[in-house]
């Protein structure tokens, strides 16, 4: 979002903005580390949870305002089922999943090898469908761009 929000532009100053959002990012965990200890020490763990929901919803009333659009003028976007599933779905879950339960099970188990296997050919499948160029990317990503 920084990216377009300030566009890099000879002879001007991109490091500023990049930098800006560095201080902000470690300001921010600096808080929340502080805050978090306090509100557990003092109100309870549970308490951590209700902290989000106030900064949520002033992010989705304010980012409309302050967030200029970003879409590519002339791209029609469309859902991408396959490459949701072949990536963010299934592989990431299987891998997780068999990381965690190898310890149990064993990491030479079948289930083990299997649970692997299945989400290694699961990234291989959406690696085809990613370079088979079905899903859109941004002129910036694409690899013919710097050409």
């Amino acid at each position: 979002m920084l990216g377009t929000t300030v566009p890099p532009r000879a002879g001007t100053a991109f490091g500023a903005p990049l930098g800006l959002w560095g201080g902000i990012g470690a300001a921010g965990a600096t808080v929340g580390l502080i805050a978090g200890g306090l509100l557990t020490r003092y109100a309870g763990w549970e308490y951590i949870f209700f902290l989000n929901v106030p900064i949520g919803v002033a992010a989705l009333l304010l980012a409309p305002r302050l967030v200029p659009e970003s879409r590519l003028a002339g791209v029609r976007r469309r859902f991408d089922p396959l490459g949701a599933v072949t990536m963010t779905g299934a592989p990431l879950l299987l891998l997780v999943y068999a990381i965690s339960k190898a310890p149990q099970a064993g990491w030479g188990s079948a289930r083990t090898v299997t649970l692997l296997a299945v989400s290694a050919a699961l990234l291989v499948a959406f690696l085809a469908v990613d370079a088979s160029g079905r899903g859109i990317r941004p002129a910036a990503v694409r690899p013919s761009a710097g050409r």
